[in-house]
């Protein structure tokens, strides 16, 4: 449902759409119908009606076993869409690649199915499912490294170009897509490390002991509690960070619109030397022109 949502979103915005964007909102979705799904199973338990409404209880938990799969992945692919834009960026906006997001949506749903069938049908023992899901975590982290080096080659390189060759404004836009994106994930990353984890361990530990019905509650509260601190939170920084008001100018304006040329410029260093032949040669085309002749060569 998310996908098929994001990707109408997709169609209908493609004349000025953004592949992160249309990411960015099957994520949001996803995490609506994970947390809809957990409050009408934490409803069912606290009312008693657990038994008579078992069809409920277990549809629940296969939802929300399936978003929440599907928000981690969303991590990585994210992170994936922000690559192909780098090595494309001189015409990633002026071909309108909508394959991606097409692909980056198939992707997650794929990947969703395959972890909650495994997770399912208890294909592997606990263990191996905790090293999987730090494994998964992980992921994200190596392809930021790799995308952190390729934009700070693009970025050197530029500079390297002296003042002459600049980068466009389309070009521009993905560097600085690139430094939200790796800003964005690096905090899901940290705050996953800090809270899911250590009680992920601790819900090991608990629910040895413990009914189905229990452990169905109890989970709810702490993949709530997780996912709170491990995205809403990022996205709250972006929301109240005055660094990021490019962010919110493109992505909730009406016809996402991109940020003022101005709020993008580099400031290109330029080496002292040259400056001073600029004005070296100034200052002798302007006594040229004062006395008709080359100063240079008045010894002649």
């Amino acid at each position: 449902m998310a996908a098929v949502l994001a990707l109408v979103l997709a169609l209908k915005t493609k004349e000025f759409h953004s592949n992160f964007l249309n990411i960015f909102v099957n994520s949001l979705i996803l995490t609506m119908i994970h947390e809809v799904a957990g409050f009408v199973q934490a409803f069912v338990e606290v009312t008693g009606q657990a038994q008579k409404l078992h069809i409920v209880i277990t549809v629940c938990l296969w939802v929300r076993n399936y978003h929440i799969c599907t928000i981690v992945i969303t991590n990585s692919v994210w992170v994936m869409e922000r690559m192909f834009a780098t090595y494309k960026i001189y015409d990633y906006e002026t071909k309108k690649y909508i394959f991606i997001s097409v692909f980056c949506l198939a992707e997650i749903q794929l990947s969703s199915m395959i972890w909650v069938y495994i997770w399912s049908t208890d294909v592997f023992p606990i263990d191996s499912m905790i090293a999987l899901a730090v494994l998964s975590h992980l992921f994200p982290l190596i392809t930021i490294y790799f995308v952190h080096k390729l934009n700070k080659k693009l970025d050197e390189k530029r500079l390297s170009e002296y003042c002459y060759v600049s980068y466009s404004l389309s070009q521009r836009f993905q560097l600085e897509e690139n430094l939200r994106t790796i800003t964005f994930v690096r905090n899901v990353f940290l705050f996953t490390l800090a809270f899911d984890y250590p009680i992920m361990g601790f819900i090991y530990i608990y629910n040895k002991a413990e009914t189905e019905a229990d452990r169905c509650f109890w989970s709810m509260f702490v993949d709530g509690f997780c996912l709170t601190y491990a995205f809403f939170y990022p996205l709250l920084y972006v929301v109240s960070s005055p660094k990021c008001r490019d962010f919110l100018q493109f992505y909730y304006n009406r016809h996402f619109q991109r940020p003022r040329t101005a709020d993008l410029e580099y400031v290109v260093s330029v080496d002292k030397r040259v400056m001073c032949q600029i004005e070296q040669d100034n200052h002798f085309a302007f006594l040229q022109q004062i006395w008709g002749e080359n100063p240079r060569n008045d010894k002649k």
